[in-house]
């Protein structure tokens, strides 16, 4: 993640991206992406609903875009994840 609202030179920094969790594979397969990310999710809804403090100041914010490779994309979205299948991606 990175905080979008800050200035453009500092976005692109690789010290201003954060990691906000790796999900193993196999837990994907045992218990679904929206099971397997349900604390995320959760944490997500309560920063844009109540928000943070910080210095005495309540921050809210929300997810603007999500990235990942071909493959993690695809799972996340249920699209086929086979690409030596008989469709293009």
């Amino acid at each position: 993640m990175t905080i979008a609202n800050l200035s453009p030179w500092l976005r692109i920094s690789i010290d201003h991206i954060q990691l906000i969790a790796l999900i193993y594979d196999k837990d994907i397969k045992k218990y679904n992406f929206n099971n397997a990310s349900k604390v995320i999710v959760e944490d997500l809804k309560i920063f844009k609903m109540k928000g943070i403090i910080v210095n005495n100041t309540i921050i809210k914010g929300t997810v603007i875009a999500f990235a990942g490779d071909n493959l993690g994309s695809h799972q996340t979205g249920g699209f086929n994840e086979n690409f030596n299948a008989e469709y293009f991606c």
